[in-house]
């Protein structure tokens, strides 16, 4: 039957105050049973005992109400009870018309004992000649009333549908969103440790460099010492020569270390360059993703709208 399919593909809207969904459903459930069982009687029952609860976010009341009504008209125009009617009308009619005939029979029986004349012979004549009327035919207004209901609830159910959808898309949209605010976060964050890691170990690695190169000058300003020591007393201006010798090459080495130094500095300068390039990239990756939801965002506003 049309009406129980209807009831099982029924869709309603919600509503700050409607119907309690759990009570709509179980009469929807009674009634579809019902339906198949063919039980016309029990299903006139249940639509006439129904009483919905109210509840926040409920069935819209006005849509409930439509759809039964609507499947009401439908089952008594499927089991007769309009047709009923209609006979009955039809009936009354013509037993009004036959009551009228029979009237006029008695009027032409009572005058049938005086003598026959011209005028009382025309109205027998009339009688004789009269036809029942027709019964007037009738629109079927309770069937086009159904189907004008179950036209406003398959569109209602439409705009139902259709409003969820948007709704959970507009969740997906913020659901992605949040996703990529955070991956953004977890690569900034990420980002700023690694730049955080290369600079501490950059700093770490320049100290043992520096200190390497303190403990290789102090040992090998010892080295010449001992060395100008032992020949000090012998060979004083080959000491002398040697000292400055001795001198030029600290120098040298410490010249050497400090450019050393310079050129470990400038490297782990150029990392943390690096490492803050990378930072602003991810930056504007994230303000390039937020755009992008954003227009997708508007463009789904302007579509739902």
């Amino acid at each position: 039957m049309l009406g129980a399919e209807i009831l099982r593909t029924a869709m309603f809207s919600r509503t700050p105050d409607g119907y309690r969904p759990a009570d709509v459903d179980d009469v929807l459930d009674a009634l579809i049973s019902l339906v198949d069982s063919e039980s016309t009687e029990d299903v006139l029952r249940v639509l006439a005992e129904r009483d919905f609860g109210t509840a926040e976010n409920g069935y819209n009341v006005d849509q409930v109400d439509a759809l039964l009504e609507a499947f009401e008209a439908e089952v008594l125009s499927a089991y007769g009870y309009a047709d009923d009617e209609a006979d009955q009308d039809v009936e009354v009619e013509v037993e009004a018309e036959v009551d009228a005939e029979g009237e006029v029979e008695g009027e032409v029986e009572v005058e049938a004992g005086e003598p026959a004349t011209e005028e009382a012979a025309a109205p027998s004549a009339a009688v004789e000649l009269a036809v029942p009327a027709a019964p007037e035919v009738r629109p079927d207004l309770g069937a086009l009333a159904a189907a004008i209901e179950r036209t406003k609830v398959t569109v209602s159910g439409l705009d139902a549908f259709i409003a969820n959808e948007v709704a959970a898309i507009q969740a997906a949209c913020d659901r992605q969103v949040a996703e990529t605010n955070a991956e953004c976060e977890a690569a900034i964050t990420a980002a700023r440790e690694a730049a955080e890691a290369l600079l501490a170990a950059a700093t770490q690695r320049a100290a043992e460099i520096v200190e390497k190169s303190d403990a290789e000058a102090d040992t090998r300003r010892n080295d010449l010492t001992a060395e100008l020591a032992a020949v000090r007393s012998a060979f004083d201006e080959e000491l002398a020569d040697q000292r400055r010798n001795a001198e030029r090459r600290v120098a040298e080495m410490e010249a050497e270390g400090e450019a050393h130094l310079a050129r470990v500095t400038e490297e782990a300068r150029k990392r943390c360059d690096e490492a803050d390039k990378l930072v602003d990239e991810a930056r504007e990756l994230r303000e390039t993703v937020l755009r992008s939801i954003e227009n997708a965002r508007e463009a789904l506003g302007s579509l739902g709208g």
